[in-house]
């Protein structure tokens, strides 16, 4: 029975059953009947497109290696009489099963040999990943705070707030003037925020705090909350692990999204350029 014809070449049942048996267990795996019908043409319709392509360009198989493919296809069997009755259930003899394998290794061979060459991603693609990773995958970095607050942003605020910062001598005194004074929330921990990261707080925070080192202690800056002073006490750097581990996998990721791109705008100039039809009856 005819399935497809691609250009002058038909695909017939007989290769259709012998590739459905290689996609049966996906049917396990959540596909439906369709759902593998479907995959099936398209992957036999990508095989002869391949197949005409290795013949044109005199890509073929030795009769030692069609020879070797068969022996492994009949490895596949747990015996001899499996392999009889698999050959008489689809009504297959030697000389197809031997024709079909030497289709797959052509096209295995003309796929490894001269498309695996044309897929493979350029260094420039490569090198931009990996530089967009780094920008995206950097070394982590938490803060831990203790904080003043003043809530006045007149002349009395900004006056108390430089009184406050003149009697810190260190984290003691920083506590207990925090505790004593501050209008913050954390005045009860003295002034303790515990660690924080970019982003979580005012901008204005993150950009005194972040540029600061253990112990430091920051002069009183503004924001729209009134007067602040803040107090490093540790500094946490997460390890720079996400780039350094997964640069490989990264790099194998973008690999294989540049070639499945690749294979898919090769296969849709390959079709465009030949006639294609898909017969309704296909089982």
């Amino acid at each position: 029975m005819i399935i497809a014809k691609v250009n002058e070449e038909y695909i017939t049942d007989i290769e259709a059953k012998l590739e459905l048996t290689r996609l049966v267990h996906l049917q396990k795996q959540g596909f439906s009947l369709f759902d593998l019908k479907e995959k099936l043409i398209q992957h036999l319709i990508n095989h002869c497109l391949i197949n005409q392509l290795a013949k044109q360009q005199n890509f073929d198989i030795s009769d030692d290696e069609t020879e070797e493919a068969y022996i492994e296809f009949l490895l596949k069997f747990d015996s001899s009489e499996n392999y009889e009755q698999f050959l008489h259930f689809h009504s297959f003899n030697e000389a197809q099963i031997k024709e079909y394998l030497k289709s797959v290794y052509r096209v295995k061979y003309y796929i490894n040999k001269v498309l695996s060459k044309e897929m493979n991603a350029s260094k420039d693609v490569i090198n931009q990943v990996l530089e967009d990773f780094k920008d995206c995958i950097r070394e982590e970095k938490a803060v831990r705070i203790s904080h003043i607050l003043i809530k006045r942003k007149d002349e009395v605020g900004k006056n108390k707030i430089e009184e406050i910062y003149k009697k810190i001598k260190n984290k003691d005194s920083f506590s207990q003037l925090a505790l004593n004074c501050s209008e913050c929330k954390s005045n009860c921990s003295g002034g303790d925020m515990g660690f924080i990261h970019k982003g979580e707080l005012l901008p204005e925070i993150d950009e005194v705090a972040f540029s600061m080192k253990i112990n430091e202690i920051s002069k009183p800056f503004l924001s729209k909350y009134g007067y602040h002073v803040i107090m490093v006490t540790d500094i946490k750097k997460y390890e720079k692990k996400c780039y350094d581990n997964f640069k490989d996998a990264i790099l194998k990721r973008t690999i294989a999204i540049e070639a499945e791109i690749k294979i898919n705008k090769f296969f849709k100039e390959l079709r465009n350029n030949s006639v294609i039809k898909i017969y309704d009856n296909i089982f």
